[in-house]
């Protein structure tokens, strides 16, 4: 019969919502995208409520470049009058359950999150906007430029058998465990993204 395999999931919750907001200055016709990775205390029993782990932080500035810095929503098509009045989306992650990997799951749960995002349909009149609700009117789904996927590899450093002159061996694997993890040289991590 086959060996029972350890748990290593991960789970994200991922949730976007969207207010109107006055625009900054510097960019009256763009809306704003943010991203808050939010680690809760009983997913790990590692992290700190008060101060999120390097990890987290490794993950939230990777995902900030990944999806926020990388344009992945069309921020023009958030403008609902230039200077006044834009969409402010915001993506919020909740890490459930840390098994490890939590910057891929992350951004999985950020893209599919957006991806099925509705706006409130607006009506410009003059300087006032009215938001309708879902059930008075069709909702719209945001603009994606691209897909953006993360993918995460860990290095490991065997040491050389005892009669090898070849020195350490060095194993690269995809996807590691957070067991895996916690014993990792290194850790790299890269973000591509498919054109929608």
């Amino acid at each position: 019969s086959p060996l029972p395999l350890a748990d290593f999931s991960t789970r994200v919750l991922g949730v976007v919502s969207a207010a109107l907001v006055v625009p900054p200055a510097e960019r009256p016709a763009e809306g704003i995208v943010s991203l808050d990775l939010l680690p809760l205390p009983l997913a790990d029993s590692s992290t700190d409520a008060n101060r999120a782990s390097e990890t987290m932080k490794d993950g939230r500035a990777i995902l900030q470049r990944a999806i926020v810095k990388s344009r992945c929503v069309d921020v023009e098509s958030l403008c609902v009058i230039a200077g006044k009045a834009v969409w402010k989306v915001t993506v919020e992650l909740k890490v459930l359950e840390n098994g490890g990997n939590v910057t891929d799951c992350c951004s999985l749960a950020a893209v599919l999150s957006l991806n099925h995002f509705k706006l409130n349909e607006v009506i410009v009149d003059g300087d006032k906007v009215k938001v309708f609700a879902y059930s008075e009117r069709i909702p719209r789904s945001l603009t994606l430029h691209h897909i953006p996927m993360c993918v995460s590899f860990g290095l490991f450093l065997l040491p050389e058998k005892e009669n090898s002159s070849k020195g350490d061996t060095l194993v690269i694997i995809a996807d590691p465990s957070k067991l895996e993890e916690q014993v990792l040289a290194a850790c790299a991590a890269a973000a591509a993204a498919s054109v929608t």
